[in-house]
């Protein structure tokens, strides 16, 4: 994605405790801390993103390997409302893969989320997924019309069961809102435009009948 690889060179500054025993089925932990008033922001292909990158590279990328990110907030980080779609997300953004267009053949084998300091509606979702160019996630997540949430922290743990030929060479930790594109807030405002025109015709045409 283009906002993600703009700020590869730009990766904000965290800190980071990592525990590793530098063999297959190593456990790696990552402690950070973000401002996410510090996040750029940028609306693109339906989604309007917040996001910074720590310039994390695990040492071993191995089946059985473990990684446990456990983000915390200077302030609630905010998650925008959305009629479709709004999380908060943390993991690994596979840029080699993106540049070189290949696809990971990494796999999750586990995967667990949990947030701090939620407030929003009932129904937050967590897990995790994997992305076909940029890496593995874990989530925390609303879907359908909703109205937006803020959390303090998010923990992932992520253990993956397959080598990839990509190694992961940045975290990244992001929000996400789904929101129409250009052409359909176009099409939207002509339809409400349209239905307004069509009330005052319909008034019109009832003054004029008494």
């Amino acid at each position: 994605m283009k906002i993600r690889n703009a700020l590869f060179i730009a990766g904000v500054a965290a800190s980071a405790f990592v525990i590793s025993n530098n063999s297959i089925a190593a456990v790696y932990t990552y402690n950070l801390t973000f401002d996410p008033s510090t996040f750029p922001c940028e609306t693109a292909a339906g989604f309007h993103q917040c996001y910074a990158f720590n310039s994390i590279v695990p040492p071993t990328d191995n089946p059985g390997d473990e990684y446990n990110i456990n983000v915390s907030f200077t302030k609630p980080i905010v998650v925008g409302p959305s009629g479709k779609f709004s999380q908060v997300y943390a993991g690994f953004y596979d840029l080699s893969a993106s540049f070189g267009g290949g696809s990971l053949s990494n796999a999750l084998e586990y995967n667990a989320s949990s947030v701090t300091g939620y407030v929003g509606p009932a129904g937050l979702s967590l897990g995790g997924f994997e992305s076909s160019h940029n890496g593995y996630y874990g989530w925390a997540a609303l879907y359908g019309p909703n109205p937006g949430f803020t959390v303090t922290g998010l923990s992932t743990t992520i253990d993956v069961k397959t080598k990839d030929p990509y190694p992961l060479v940045q975290l990244i930790v992001a929000s996400d809102v789904e929101v129409p594109e250009p052409a359909t807030w176009t099409m939207l405002l002509a339809g409400l435009g349209g239905v307004g025109l069509a009330m005052r015709s319909r008034r019109r045409l009832a003054v004029a009948r008494l």
